[in-house]
């Protein structure tokens, strides 16, 4: 069996989507796992090529942009527009004189048909008749060759059948009754086309089809760069679109690496129906590897960087850069404290800014506010009970307080997130009370009566 090889092939018109991605990465999954359909063991091959013959609607820097956001995602080509290779070039428009061969033999073989009709015509055909009328697959040699003479512009269109179906066998679909017209898998070789629903038949060179369902989202499309700025990680937005129309072979798995997508990745599991594009999933995914990345120093690190620079660039939090609340040690446990909400490490300052500043308990709803004689309570209790602050020790306190005082613990709780944080949601309470520090939790106490007495 002939080694695998897989192609991606966008047009340059816009930015990287997500189903761009994801036919993307299952074409790079396919190819890395190298055994393909027949149980090769040789190495698989990852194809770019550029696909901008429609050069109205190619936007200039869309393919440096797109492979950028490849880089981003530590997906790598074995051949394409930036590292060459053995069937280039890779960029369609530099590749007329393969398409003129080619449509040249179609011509000699009675397959395809020289078609003269204007921009304008083919228009108003689309509005009026629903698709072409073959109008010019009728003319005779002689008027072929006027118009040639004339020098009049054509595109050559294939001879498809007037009558049945041309029937595409789709590893995924089954077989499928559809025409696809481009001739660049032949031409490159390409073994196996992982896409959605695109076929081709011209005899060259026998591919095999791959096809994924339609990704269905709540929003407008979304780009992947727009979740890089977000600050997602890489490795979570691979995860969660392996999983949009594949699933593992063992249905309990759903955090995977991509080296463990690559051993897992079986085309037999891709799914045919729609899948809807849910962010809120795509936040868990980020959690678990947030969760996963900050046992890694070096990741860590990088974490501790990038929130230090989104702090700074909060000037209404009013820190400098010697600041502690700014230094690694502090940082370190508050990335180290926040659940999955916060894994978007530049959104945490928006999430938790009672890591660095006092809540605003003035625009609290009064149902919200706690009994202020409960906090003062507290409070002295705090201050004479709990020496040594830790979580075995603020669990004790919390408990024993709520038991002298009667009070439900949830209610005792309610009310130290209330004075630590404005009520805001985040991590526990505890764990919140450790990375403030016993002093800035006093304060904070102290803080609060105060605010709640004017």
């Amino acid at each position: 069996m002939d080694a695998v090889r897989v192609r991606f092939a966008p047009s340059p018109t816009g930015n990287l989507h997500l189903g761009g991605l994801r036919t993307a990465l299952y074409n790079y999954l396919f190819a890395a796992s190298n055994g393909g359909l027949g149980g090769s063991n040789k190495k698989g091959r990852l194809i770019m090529r550029i696909e901008d013959t429609d050069q109205e609607r190619t936007v200039p820097g869309t393919v440096d942009r797109m492979m950028k956001t490849f880089n981003w995602l530590g997906i790598a080509f074995d051949e394409g527009p930036d590292v060459g290779g053995e069937f280039g070039p890779y960029i369609q428009s530099q590749r007329l004189q393969h398409y003129r061969q080619y449509a040249q033999e179609l011509i000699n073989r009675d397959a395809s048909y020289y078609c003269f009709c204007s921009k304008e015509r083919l228009e108003l055909l689309r509005k009026t008749n629903g698709g072409y009328d073959g109008l010019c697959r009728t003319l005779s040699q002689r008027q072929i060759n006027k118009k040639l003479l004339q020098g009049a512009p054509y595109v050559t269109r294939l001879k498809v059948a007037s009558e049945g179906t041309t029937v595409v066998e789709d590893k995924v679909y089954g077989s499928v009754p559809i025409i696809n017209k481009s001739i660049d898998d032949q031409v490159e070789k390409i073994l196996y086309v992982i896409d959605r629903h695109h076929y081709i038949v011209l005899g060259y060179f026998k591919s095999t089809y791959i096809s994924g369902g339609k990704l269905s989202k709540r929003k407008d499309d979304v780009f992947v760069h727009s979740y890089q700025e977000r600050g997602f990680l890489p490795e979570a937005l691979l995860n969660f679109v392996a999983l949009l129309g594949w699933s593992p072979k063992s249905s309990i798995q759903e955090v995977f690496s991509i080296d463990e997508l690559v051993k897992s990745f079986s085309i037999e599991h891709i799914n045919k129906g729609s899948v809807l594009v849910d962010e809120a999933k795509l936040l868990w995914f980020n959690g678990q590897h947030y969760k996963l990345q900050c046992k890694d120093t070096n990741k860590l690190n990088g974490f501790i960087e990038r929130l230090r620079a989104a702090l700074l660039a909060r000037h209404d939090l009013n820190l400098s850069a010697d600041d502690y609340l700014l230094s690694s040690d502090y940082l370190k446990q508050v990335l180290l404290t926040v659940d999955e909400r916060s894994s978007l490490v530049c959104n945490i300052p928006d999430l938790a800014p009672y890591f660095w500043t006092d809540p605003d308990y003035s625009e609290s709803k009064p149902r919200s506010i706690p009994n202020r004689d409960l906090i003062q309570d507290f409070a002295t209790f705090l201050e004479e009970d709990c020496e040594a602050f830790n979580e075995s020790r603020l669990k004790h306190s919390i408990k024993t307080f709520s038991l002298n005082k009667s009070v439900k613990e949830g209610k005792t709780l309610s009310m130290i997130r209330y004075v630590l944080c404005g009520g805001m949601a985040g991590p526990t309470v505890v764990d919140t009370a450790i990375v403030l520090g016993r002093e800035r939790v006093l304060k904070r106490f102290q803080h609060a009566l105060k605010s709640l007495s004017t």
